[in-house]
C-alpha cells in the first residue's frame, strides 16, 4: 500500500465495510506510513455501486484451499460489474478471470513476489486505459456473473438430475 502511495502521491484508499472499527484497529497495527490517506466506511448495499463507480481498482484477497477452488467470491463480481479491475488472490475460481490480465492481476497469497510487476500494471494497464479497461470489466462482470446463467445453469443440472434419476 505504501509503495503505491509513494507512487502515485494522490492515491486514497477507500475500504468499504461494516466494522470499520475493527478494520482501523488492523490498519493501525499494520504500521502504514501516514495510514490517514486510508478511509473506512459503511455504504448500505444499495448505495455501493455509486461508490465502486468511483474507485480506480479493487482487492479481493482469500486463502486459498479446497473449498475456494472452484469459486469467484461476489466481491469480484461487485467490482467487475461496476467496471473496477481487480487485484486478488491467485488460485481463487475457476480462471477464467485470471486469464484476462487486462481486468484481474493475480498475485501471490504473500504479494512479495509481485510487488513491481502489479505498479507496473496499475500504470501502464489501468490508469493509462481506464475508459477501456472498465468496459472490459463490465464485460466480463456480465459474462461470468449473469444471473440468468446461474438460473440456466441450475435448470441443466436439475434436469439431469431428474432425467437420471428416473432412468434408474
Amino acid at each position: 500500500a505504501d509503495q503505491i502511495k509513494n507512487r502515485w502521491p494522490k492515491t486514497t484508499f477507500d475500504v468499504f465495510t461494516a466494522d470499520t472499527d475493527v478494520l482501523k484497529k488492523s490498519i493501525e497495527k499494520c504500521g502504514l506510513q501516514n495510514g490517514d490517506w486510508i478511509t473506512t466506511l459503511y455504504v448500505s448495499p444499495e448505495e455501493l455501486p455509486k461508490y465502486l463507480r468511483n474507485c480506480d481498482v479493487g482487492f479481493s484477497f482469500r486463502r486459498g484451499g479446497v473449498s475456494t477452488l472452484g469459486v469467484s467470491p461476489i466481491k469480484i463480481a461487485d467490482y467487475l460489474l461496476n467496471g473496477v479491475p481487480v487485484v486478488g488472490t491467485e488460485d481463487i475460481g475457476d480462471g477464467a478471470i485470471s486469464e484476462r490480465s487486462d481486468v484481474f492481476f493475480a498475485m501471490d497469497p504473500t504479494g512479495r513476489k509481485d510487488q513491481e510487476m502489479l505498479l507496473n500494471w496499475l500504470d501502464a494497464v489501468v490508469f493509462k486505459n481506464r475508459d477501456r479497461v472498465s468496459r472490459e470489466c463490465q464485460t466480463m462482470g456480465r459474462q461470468l456473473f449473469d444471473v440468468s446463467l446461474s438460473v440456466e445453469a441450475y435448470s441443466k443440472a436439475v434436469n439431469f438430475a431428474l432425467s437420471t434419476k428416473r432412468s434408474n
